[in-house]
Parts: structure tokens; sequence; C-alpha cells
């Protein structure tokens, strides 16, 4: 470790036992930074009207003419290949037409699939479009994220439930029946993919909602986001939960300060109106060095709906660990920083901290066609944009207790630990029970858990499993 990070290292050891009279814990390893992290991470969704425009009709594709009818009449490619592969005997016994169709769009739907030429439009009003990922800066509720996350504009690769409903109804009209449950779990996502890259959607923004905390299991209602009513639970794993649930299970957002899409200085700040959150403090020393490490959190949506994972993975922080490759300048004249950790889809606006547990930069931009090619927006320029929302940086007491339990636990101080877990989690309680607007049933955050306890009665059982291993 070179003796810059040993110093960011010391100073974050330091914070975290300040006031409480021991200096023997621990420096952070990366699993507790990694921890410090998550519980500050939030996912945050874009809501406004869509303007959606897309194919009018869809069909199969039709073989060359028959020589042999009397009439010249054509049969679809789909029922040519099915006859051939039935006569070369290559198709399973059992299969169906239905099953045998679905199977082959799904594995090449634009050799199959002809969608017309002319086009529709149809406008979706409050739908979410978008999510990103954020963290917060401040236990009253701001929040920092990409300006793009908040922001209104093209948004490619999108399909609504209606049209997608709508595009899948035509394939099984034509093909006289709808697959078996396995041949839909494989056929699916190309399918998706295919039929979404044919619509133009453009976005108005209205509105951001947050969903804060997440930690990995289902509780609460939470896991009512990952398990709509529907007719094709298949459909559920691709598509936004609705509006009205996601509005049921996230808290309401202001913009406090704006920036630019990127490649401008794409970072924004919003605000809830919450209480007692975890944060994560933002470097104010130089950008990162080359080979250096960045631990980057987010929610990759897009990235974890590929049929093969639950919609409960969606709100789920995952870890991108990667290596700083060089801070390069930018053409809207700051420096972004270059790392190779994995960038994806709904990961924009989430934290990339240093081994030393400070923010130094925000996932902004991930190449898909040249991965490893992935960028972050400095923490000078993070500063600046909390500057402008009148934020400071703050250490309160609740953020260095849960930093000085995390070290007590990773120590192996169980009975320490659990200490400060418990009289933070006794305190918490007390907060929600004062707190008037809590008995309040239109209050917004009514039905909203507490955001706090769920990362504290995990520590708590960590500190009691402990205690049971020694005894």
């Amino acid at each position: 470790m070179n003796s810059s990070k040993l110093l960011g290292a010391f100073a974050l050891a330091s914070l975290v036992v300040g006031g409480c009279g021991s200096r023997s814990l621990p420096v952070a390893n990366n699993d507790t930074v990694v921890t410090l992290g998550s519980a500050a991470t939030v996912k945050v969704f874009a809501f406004g009207d869509l303007k959606l425009t897309y194919p009018s009709t869809l069909g199969l594709k039709l073989a060359a003419p028959d020589p042999t009818s009397a009439d010249g009449s054509t049969i679809t490619l789909l029922t040519a290949e099915y006859q051939r592969d039935l006569q070369a005997r290559t198709v399973e016994a059992g299969t169906t037409f239905a099953d045998y169709a679905w199977a082959t769009i799904g594995r090449d739907p634009e050799r199959y699939l002809r969608l017309s030429a002319d086009r529709s439009e149809m406008t979706e009003e409050d739908v979410n479009f978008g999510t990103g990922s954020g963290f917060v800066v401040t236990s009253d509720g701001s929040i920092v994220t990409c300006q793009h996350c908040v922001d209104g504009g093209p948004q490619p690769g999108y399909i609504s439930r209606s049209l997608l409903t709508g595009f899948l109804n035509a394939i099984t009209t034509q093909v006289g029946g709808a697959p078996s449950d396995a041949v839909m779990a494989k056929s699916i996502q190309p399918i998706y993919d295919y039929l979404s890259r044919s619509v133009q959607a453009e976005s108005i923004f209205r509105e951001a909602r947050v969903l804060i905390p997440q930690v990995p299991r289902d509780f609460n209602g939470y896991d009512q986001l990952a398990s709509e009513d529907t007719d094709n639970p298949l459909l559920t794993s691709l598509l936004p939960s609705s509006s009205a649930l996601i509005r049921k299970w996230t808290w309401p957002a202001t913009i406090t300060a704006s920036g630019q899409g990127w490649p401008g200085k794409d970072v924004a700040v919003i605000k809830i109106q919450a209480t007692n959150l975890f944060t994560i403090p933002v470097s104010d020393g130089p950008a990162p060095r080359p080979d250096s490490t960045v631990l980057c959190l987010g929610f990759p949506g897009k990235a974890v709906q590929q049929g093969s994972m639950t919609k409960t993975a969606q709100f789920r922080v995952i870890l991108h660990s990667g290596k700083v490759g060089q801070v390069l300048p930018t053409t809207s004249g700051f420096d972004a920083i270059h790392t190779d950790a994995d960038i994806n889809h709904g990961d924009s606006g989430g934290p990339a901290l240093s081994e030393e547990g400070l923010v130094v930069g925000l996932s902004v931009s991930g190449q898909e066609d040249a991965p490893g090619q992935n960028y972050l927006v400095p923490a000078s320029v993070i500063r600046e944009r909390m500057a402008e929302a009148g934020l400071r940086p703050e250490v309160d007491e609740l953020n260095a207790q849960w930093k000085e339990g995390l070290l007590l636990l990773q120590a192996k101080q169980y009975g320490r630990a659990k200490s400060i877990f418990e009289s933070l989690r006794k305190k918490q309680d007390k907060d929600l029970t004062d707190d008037p607007s809590y008995e309040n049933s239109t209050a917004p955050n009514r039905n909203l858990p507490n955001p706090i306890n769920f990362f504290l009665d995990r520590a708590i059982k960590d500190c009691e499993n402990g205690l049971k291993l020694r005894q």
C-alpha cells in the first residue's frame, strides 16, 4: 500500500473510532467498506410520460412460392422449415408446431419475424421509464446520482408492457398457440430484445423516486415489486414493476442541484424527506492513481434480467470491482476516471469507492461495444454539485457508531459490536415512534419500513453467530 493509501486508511479508522476512547481497531477491509457503501446505495426511478413509435403490425416472413402449388401460394418460412425438419426426422417426437415455432423464432427473431414499415404512435402517462443508482451523502436524505437518471430524452431499448403483450399475442395468433413454459423461458429474452429495438421511445421526465435501503434478502413489502400478479411470470421478470407498486415502496424526491448529461458534468443532487440514513463520505483528495482499486456499487437491472435471475435480483446492490486505468480529459473541460470495472445499465449514479471507503467517483458511462472501457465522474465534480445544493460534508453520531460497530465486528469483538448495534436499534425505534408523521396515514412514508433497522438486525445476527461459535 502506498503512503497516500496509508494516510487515507488511517483517517477513516480515526474517524470511525473518534470520541470512543479506543484505537485498537483495524483499518476497514474491503468487506467492511462494501458493507458501508451498500447500506447507503439507493435505486433511483425516473417517472414521466412516454411517446412511443412502433411497427403497426407483426407477421411471419414468407418462404418462396411453392412450385407445386397450382395457384402459386406461399407458406411461411417457419412452416416450410417445419415440414423440412419433419421429413428429415429432426423434430423431437411430440413437439407441437407452436413449440417448434417459438423455439425457432427465439434462436433468430430477425430471420422469422416481419415488422411492418408503417409506424404507429401512442403516449403513455406516468410510467417508470428508467432506473439508475445513487448514494446518500447526508443522513436527512440528500442523495447524489447522475443527471441523466433524473432527466428525459430518448430511451433506447424501452418497450412498454402493453406493446410487448400485443406483439407476443400477434406471434401466438400467427403460430397457432402459446409455447410451453420451458420453451418460452429459453425464447423470451432474444424475442424481447429484438422487439424492443424496433420501438422508439421519447420520455418527458416528471418525477424521481428512491428505493432505500436494500439488503440481500426480501423484507416487508419490497418483495412485492418482484411478484406482481400476471398471467405470464416471465414477462414480470423482463418488465418494470407497475408505477403503483413502485410508488408504494419508494420515497418521492426533489432535485436540488442539476448538471449536464454525459460527457458533461453528469451529476445531480436529489432530496427525500427521510431521517437517520446511512451515508458515504466523498473524497476531498486528488483523483485516484492508475492501477488503484475502485469498488463500484449499483443496481444493474438490465444485466440481471436474462431469464435466469428472478426479478428480485433487480433490487439488490451489486459490486463491480476494478482498476483505474487513467485520468482522461473530457470535451467538457474536466478529467474523467477511466476504469475496467463493469458499468451496466442501472449502475449509473452509483458510488465508486476507494479501498479506504471514500467515494472517489460516480459511475456514469459504460461502453457496451467495448467491455472494460468505462468512466467515472470524479469526486471533485460531485463535491462541486453538493456545494451548489448547499451541502457540507458531515460525520454524524449515527454513522460514526455504525462504522465503529462494523470495525468491531470485523475485529471479531462481537460483544462490543452487538452492544453498539443494539443501542442504535433502540434509538431508531424511539425516533420512529416519536415522529408524529408516522401515525398520519396520509404521510408519504407511512407504509415504508424503517430504513436502518434491516442493516442493524443483520449486523446483530452476525454478532450473535460469532458469539455462538466461541461457546
